[in-house]
C-alpha cells in the first residue's frame, strides 16, 4: 500500500509527499529491496544523488543481482563524474549478464564522451548494436566512439543509420555535425549544428561552431545551404488536415469561421468553412486547373478582393507545404541588424531571428506577406500552427488545431 500511495503520489506531481511516504515505509521495513529502490528513485528525482547512491548500495547488500538498481547506482556514479566506480558496477552488472544491451552501451558511450578506453568502448558498443540493431541510440554511441578515434567518415555512416530512425534528437545532430566536420564536409556540418539547433539544442557552442562553419562560403553559397536546411527543418509535406480558425478583416470588415483544412501534395489544397453542426457552408479548392472557390460575401467589400486575399494564401500556403519554396534558384542570404533573409528565385524569404526556420515568404503571384509563427515540433520537422497572409487592406489567418501530418519520405 505504501508503494502504490508512493506511485499515485509520483503520478500526480507530489514528488515531496512521495518521497515522505516511502521514507516511512523504509524506516519501518528497512530489510524490503524494493521499498528501498524506490525511494532511491524518489531522492535522484528530487536533486538528492548522495542519498540515492547510498541507498542503492544498501539496497544491492540486500539484493546483490537486483540489475534494474545496480544500473541506477551506475548511472549516478557516472552523472556525479565517479567514472572510476560507474565503471565497476556496470562491469559487475555485465559479468551478470553479458548480453545486457543497455549497459553495454551506458558504459560504453559513457567511456568514450570522455575519450577513455576508447577501443574497449568500441568492443561495449559494437555488441550493445548486435544484440539491438534497430536502436538508434546504440548507433548514435557507435559512431561517436568511431569520431573520438579520429575515424569520422566511419562515424558519419553509424550516425546516418542513426537519424534514419532517429531524425528528432538534437544531440545526435550535434554528433552529426562533428563528425562531418571532422570527415572535411563543412556544408554538411554546417547544415547538422543548424538541425541541432533548430530540434531544440540551446549550447551556445553548437551556435558557435555553426557561424564558424559559415564563414567560409559566400552569400550564394550560403543562400543555397539555407534552402537545404529549411527543406529539411520544414519537411515537405504528403498529407496534411486540421480544424482551424479562419479570421482576419478586409478593408475594416471582420470576420471569423470554423474550418477543415486539408492538403495532399503536391498541389491539391482545400479549406472548408463549416456552420452549425460541422455542416460545410462553402468550399475553396486549389489545384491543378487553379482556384474554384463558393463565394463568400462580406459586407461592403468586392468580391474579387476576397478572392484575391484567399486566393494569395492558397498560393503560398501550397507553395510552403509542397517544398516547392525551398526549390527557388539562385539563392542568396543577406543578414541585417535584425532580420535575415534569402533573396530566392526573384522572391524574398524572411528567416527568424536566429536563422533556424523561414518566419515568412510573399505568394509567388501578387503582393502580401505570409507569416509562419507558433511552431509545433511533429518527427523531427516544424509545423506552423498559425498562418497569416497580409497585405495592402487585408489580414487573413488561419490558426490550426489537431494537426494530423504526414511528410514525404515517410511509410504511410
Amino acid at each position: 500500500l505504501a508503494l502504490r500511495l508512493s506511485y499515485y503520489s509520483t503520478q500526480a506531481g507530489r514528488l515531496p509527499e512521495a518521497v515522505r511516504v516511502l521514507e516511512t515505509a523504509n524506516a519501518r521495513w528497512p530489510a524490503n529491496d524494493q521499498i528501498a529502490y524506490f525511494l532511491a528513485l524518489g531522492y535522484d528525482d528530487t536533486k538528492q544523488a548522495e542519498k540515492s547512491i547510498k541507498l542503492l548500495r544498501q539496497v544491492l547488500t540486500l539484493k546483490p543481482g537486483f540489475r534494474d538498481a545496480r544500473y541506477q547506482l551506475g548511472s549516478l556514479l557516472e552523472k556525479a563524474g565517479r567514472m572510476e566506480e560507474s565503471e565497476a558496477e556496470f562491469r559487475r552488472l555485465l559479468a551478470d549478464n553479458p548480453d545486457d544491451a543497455a549497459a553495454l552501451n551506458y558504459l560504453g558511450y559513457s567511456l568514450a564522451d570522455r575519450g577513455f578506453k576508447l577501443f574497449e568502448a568500441e568492443g561495449w558498443i559494437r555488441e550493445a548494436v548486435r544484440l539491438s540493431p534497430r536502436n538508434p541510440a546504440y548507433w548514435d554511441s557507435l559512431g561517436w566512439v568511431l569520431h573520438k578515434q579520429k575515424r569520422s567518415t566511419e562515424a558519419v555512416a553509424a550516425l546516418e543509420a542513426a537519424v534514419a530512425w532517429a531524425g528528432d534528437d538534437a544531440t545526435l545532430w550535434e554528433h552529426m555535425g562533428e563528425a562531418y566536420s571532422g570527415a572535411g564536409s563543412t556544408a554538411a556540418a554546417w547544415g547538422a549544428w543548424k538541425r541541432a539547433l533548430a530540434l531544440g539544442d540551446t549550447s551556445a557552442a553548437v551556435a558557435g561552431k555553426a557561424a564558424q562553419a559559415a564563414r567560409g562560403f559566400d552569400a550564394e553559397d550560403m543562400g543555397v545551404l539555407y534552402l537545404e536546411h529549411l527543406a529539411a527543418v520544414h519537411g515537405q509535406v504528403r498529407r496534411l488536415s486540421a480544424i482551424c480558425r479562419v479570421e482576419g478583416d478586409i478593408l475594416g470588415r471582420r470576420f471569423h469561421y470554423d474550418g477543415m483544412l486539408g492538403f495532399r501534395g503536391p498541389r491539391e489544397l482545400s479549406l472548408d468553412i463549416l456552420g452549425p453542426l460541422f455542416v460545410p457552408m462553402f468550399r475553396i479548392r486549389l489545384g491543378a486547373e487553379g482556384l474554384a472557390m463558393d463565394a463568400i460575401r462580406v459586407e461592403g467589400v468586392d468580391p474579387d478582393a476576397v478572392r484575391a486575399a484567399v486566393e494569395g494564401m492558397f498560393l503560398a500556403l501550397r507553395e510552403y507545404l509542397s517544398g516547392a519554396v525551398f526549390k527557388l534558384r539562385p539563392a542568396y542570404y543577406r543578414q541585417g541588424w535584425w532580420r535575415r533573409r534569402l533573396e530566392a528565385g526573384g522572391r524574398r524569404l524572411e528567416l527568424d531571428r536566429s536563422g533556424l526556420r523561414l518566419a515568412a515568404l510573399p505568394p509567388p503571384e501578387g503582393q502580401g506577406r505570409l507569416a509562419l509563427e507558433d511552431f509545433i515540433l511533429v518527427r523531427g520537422h516544424l509545423v506552423p500552427r498559425k498562418l497569416t497572409l497580409s497585405g495592402s487592406g487585408y489580414r487573413l489567418s488561419l490558426i490550426l488545431d489537431q494537426v494530423k501530418v504526414g511528410f514525404v519520405g515517410e511509410s504511410k
